[in-house]
Order: structure tokens, then sequence, then C-alpha cells
């Protein structure tokens, strides 16, 4: 499934529309700060949080769905790869491409690029088939959250 996630211009906070391939809107996430992400469904329904963990040392941030954990996604000390505790996925980031490849064990599930030339942050997220897609969608926005912190822009 392709999908892609837009940085709405003008808002409050961190406003970002998620997008099917025919343009069709599916979600939208809006968080502040980095700190809390939400993502609701076209009728406002919540449907994940994404909790940063203030306590941590490398940026770190939970997933919960229907309020419960889901996993917890942690920057390693190499910088550009991540652990995902609770599902075992892994995520591999190419900070110069800005890339993203979402791994279980060895397969790849999922990846993420940003696209060139767009006004704020615009990626185009690749979910394999079979694969849970909001969960595969919040790790993704978690790590790019993760590398906005890293790099000091958030």
């Amino acid at each position: 499934m392709k999908l892609y996630v837009k940085q709405k211009a003008l808002t409050l906070g961190d406003t970002f529309s998620v997008i099917d391939e025919t343009g069709a809107d599916l979600y939208t996430v809006k968080g502040s700060a980095l700190r809390k992400l939400k993502l609701t469904d076209t009728d406002k329904k919540e449907i994940a949080v994404l909790k940063r963990n203030s306590f941590s040392v490398a940026p770190c941030y939970v997933l919960k769905r229907n309020g419960q954990k889901v996993a917890k996604i942690k920057m390693r000390v190499t910088g550009n790869k991540y652990s995902v505790k609770g599902l075992g996925w892994t995520v591999k980031s190419d900070l110069l491409l800005r890339t993203f490849t979402l791994k279980d064990g060895l397969k790849e599930i999922a990846e993420a690029g940003k696209k060139a030339l767009s006004i704020g942050d615009s990626y185009e997220f690749e979910i394999k088939e079979g694969i849970d897609t909001v969960n595969a969608l919040m790790v993704l926005i978690a790590v790019d959250a993760c590398l906005e912190i890293s790099t000091g822009k958030k």
C-alpha cells in the first residue's frame, strides 16, 4: 500500500495529512512540539498515539492503540538504527537521503522517503501487503520525529 504524508502549511503545532495513491484522505496526524502525536481517521476518531518519553537519553516514543502500549521506538547509539520493541521490528535510516527501511527480522516490510522539492515535510510510504498499516505508519513517523529531535530541529 502506498501512502503519502504531507505537512499542512500554516497550522499551529505539527499537522500532517495522510492520503492514499488516489489522493483520498485517510488520516490526520496532529501534535505539539513532537511530544505527543495523535493519528485520527476522517471522522476524527483517535486511531493511535505516539508519546515522547522525555526521560530517555536517546529520542524515544511509545506507540499506543486503544490505550494499550503496542511498541517502544528508540534510537540506538549509532543514530541511524532504531529498535521497535513490542513488534520485533527495526528501522534503518539514511540521514542524508532522509529514507527509512522498516524490517521484521531480515524481511523488509515498509520503506519511506522524503519527497524532494516539496513545501514542508512530505513523505512517500510503501507498506507491504499483510503488514499492519497503522503500526508501520506510526513507527516511521516516530523515526522522523526522533531525527527532528536529534538534529535539533525540535
